[in-house]
């Protein structure tokens, strides 16, 4: 017999459904404890969301930019020295240009263009979408960074929006 713990009698072997119990119980460290708080969860699941939200707007088509922004906003030339760059034709970086200025402010019209404001973001928009040019590997690398950027100025201004409200009241 061994140095075991005795034999119990066999029936329905209570002792492991004791195990099984132990662990799993509400304030115990089961499986339950590890799971992150659900506004995390969901605030997560919103973000990327609205990520690729964002990733699969930057393809389609500047609406709503007055004609002046959408002739005379241009990408910063750069030398092609990625073999991916002669994939991507100034046209559509202009356009990728655009749609940062259209990111951060939405609804432009020809009378802001007097706004030394737009002038910068223009001048910022440009920047960007220079430095991501430049920094990806890749053309799909390429978008995810703008997507990236954009994303994460929308939500920095919807979070100095909300400040500004909270402020106010």
């Amino acid at each position: 017999g061994g140095g075991g713990p005795p034999q119990m009698p066999r029936m329905g072997q209570p002792g492991q459904q004791q195990q099984q119990q132990l662990g799993s119980g509400p304030g115990g460290v089961g499986p339950n404890s590890i799971r992150p708080p659900m506004s995390t969860a969901a605030s997560s699941a919103a973000d990327s969301q609205q990520y690729n939200q964002t990733l699969s707007q930057l393809m389609e088509p500047s609406r709503n930019l007055p004609d002046e922004i959408q002739n005379n906003v241009v990408a910063n030339p750069k030398n092609s020295t990625k073999d991916w760059h002669n994939m991507v034709t100034p046209d559509l970086r202009n356009h990728l240009v655009q749609k940062l200025i259209q990111a951060i402010f939405p609804t432009p019209n020809n009378h802001d263009m007097q706004d030394e404001r737009l002038h910068s973001l223009v001048q910022y928009a440009r920047k960007v979408e220079g430095d991501m040019y430049e920094a990806a590997n890749s053309r799909n690398e390429y978008y995810h960074l703008l997507a990236e950027k954009i994303y994460k100025v929308q939500k920095e201004l919807e979070e100095k929006r909300k400040q500004r409200i909270d402020n106010q009241q």
